[in-house]
């Protein structure tokens, strides 16, 4: 019995001494594999940590970090949660079971065909990886850990796409109240398919009710594979003049657009 009393005790302080050691290295763990795995510049202003695998980021931003955006947001919250998996300490991979989002700001651009947005340095190898804003510099086994999230939630977010190709100044697309839940997220890009159901709306003046998008389905990121379903209702085109002018001089006064649309991608050609 004092045998087992005294193990006991001996693990005891062992789980102890390691929730703690995690306590004090996972923040800097998050951080730099999340600036490893998008390859961008990640700014946050303070990370805290809830006992046992819980961690909430204030102040978390993504910039970007390619001409000519260059340390223009691409994302931007005021508040993360996260859910770190136990097994990320046994594992070679950081491991986050959820992750919840809101109010966010996700921003995309469009210049010379090519689209800059927060995981456009994920799926290229264009550069090294910035270093990270906040904290002293992990060891490189540690900022090379790939990073998988089981479950990614995003609620009441904003969405923007600028396209600078149709416009010199920027010709911007609003999406507002974005629902989005994300499952099976793997950064470097991997081939297994990642799920997503997005629902979000788009504000078209006072005369008009709002246009509606939802978007279910799947991808794999590796290799584009898609299945998916696009629903849109009650799109005012009148506003997008600026592609509808590269084909036609017409003016359309008024014209509502609605859409079901199922859409796959095989071998990267577009059905």
């Amino acid at each position: 019995m004092k045998k087992l009393i005294l193990a006991l005790l001996i693990l005891a302080v062992l789980i102890s001494g390691g929730l703690y050691y995690f306590s004090r290295r996972a923040p800097e763990l998050l951080r730099q594999a999340i600036s490893r795995a998008i390859n961008k510049t990640v700014k946050i202003q303070a990370i805290e940590y809830h006992f046992p695998w819980a961690f909430e980021l204030r102040g978390f931003q993504i910039l970007e970090t390619q001409e000519p955006f260059t340390n223009e947001v691409c994302f931007s919250v005021d508040r993360v949660l996260l859910d770190v998996s136990p097994l990320s300490l046994s594992q070679n991979k950081l491991i986050l079971d959820n992750v919840d989002v809101s109010q966010a700001l996700v921003v995309v651009r469009m210049s010379d065909g090519e689209l800059f947005h927060a995981l456009s340095g994920a799926m290229s190898a264009r550069s090294a990886p910035p270093e990270s804003a906040v904290g002293s510099q992990a060891s490189p086994d540690v900022s090379r850990l790939p990073l998988k999230i089981h479950r990614f939630h995003l609620g009441a977010s904003r969405f923007q796409f600028a396209d600078y190709d149709v416009q010199n100044t920027g010709f911007v697309v609003e999406l507002d109240r974005i629902e989005g839940n994300f499952t099976n997220i793997s950064f470097p890009i991997s081939s297994n398919k990642t799920t997503y159901h997005l629902d979000a709306q788009m504000s078209q003046g006072r005369q008009q009710r709002p246009a509606r998008f939802k978007l279910n389905g799947w991808t794999k990121f590796g290799n584009y594979e898609t299945d998916a379903m696009l629903h849109v209702s009650d799109l005012s085109l009148p506003y997008f003049k600026p592609y509808y002018a590269q084909v036609t001089p017409a003016e359309i006064e008024e014209w509502l657009f609605s859409s079901r649309a199922a859409f796959t991608i095989r071998s990267e050609v577009l059905t």
